[in-house]
């Protein structure tokens, strides 16, 4: 239910869904407990999508990130960031030459400042735009459970659940389930020592597993560092990032 007049810039970005141009897949990723990886999975989905070609976008929704632009070392490019965007409404043009841009990932990131209530409407119109112009548009809501972020779920297609692989890991992504009204998502399981099989955590939250995430000790660098982390992650974890992209992308190997 879309009541109106409030609610007219939403409406207006949702018959613009039904516009001729081709519609990207929008995938969530979100993060089963607090340190999973959620944030880092997303931006190197987004990266390992774009040398796909047709360019991906990442979009942050989390008030309390501090900035998806610093993970991939974009914090000092040009670009415009939430604080600019939150009045977006309706049907919106090419946002590309407006965005920060990292390895042909267009970046919509939360900006270090003042809180920002983000709300759903221009949530939905710029999502809408993204999907129009790139191959691939990947969410991250964060864990705040905002408006905006279940508004986030809500946009996605697809939704991949980042949860670690220990008893802590399984419980806290029950509540993540719990919390989102989370139905259809898959899992993506990241590994820990000494943790779970992975057909024991499927069987706790009755949920697939479709890909494996090892560990990546290279990673906590590069996120100080601001190197994008599809750079410094190695063979096991792209062949997953590909596992994942031909999931979205409707590979026949899928």
């Amino acid at each position: 239910v879309i009541p109106l007049p409030d609610g007219a810039a939403w409406l207006g970005a949702v018959l613009a869904d039904g516009s001729s141009r081709a519609r990207a897949p929008v995938v969530a990723v979100i993060g089963g407990s607090g340190g999973a990886g959620a944030s880092t999975l997303a931006a190197a989905l987004a990266q390992q999508g774009a040398a796909r070609g047709g360019g991906a976008a990442l979009v942050d929704v989390d008030p309390l990130g501090g900035g998806i632009d610093l993970l991939l070392g974009a914090e000092r490019a040009g670009g415009w960031r939430w604080p600019r965007l939150s009045s977006a409404e309706g049907h919106l043009g090419d946002l590309r030459g407006y965005l920060p841009v990292v390895d042909e990932v267009s970046v919509v990131s939360m900006a270090r400042g003042p809180a920002l209530d983000l709300a759903r409407e221009p949530l939905a119109a710029i999502v809408t735009s993204l999907r129009a112009w790139h191959s691939l548009v990947v969410l991250d809501p964060g864990r705040a459970l905002v408006p905006a972020a279940r508004e986030a779920v809500r946009l996605s297609s697809r939704q991949f659940l980042v949860v670690q692989a220990g008893v802590r890991g399984v419980a806290a992504a029950r509540q993540a389930l719990a919390g989102y009204d989370l139905r259809e998502v898959e899992v993506v399981l990241r590994r820990v020592r000494g943790g779970l099989p992975p057909g024991l955590v499927a069987e706790a939250l009755d949920l697939p597993v479709v890909a494996e995430l090892p560990t990546e000790p290279g990673l906590t660098g590069a996120a100080e560092r601001g190197d994008p982390p599809s750079r410094a992650v190695r063979r096991g974890y792209r062949r997953a990032l590909d596992r994942l992209l031909d999931r979205l992308l409707g590979s026949d190997d899928a």
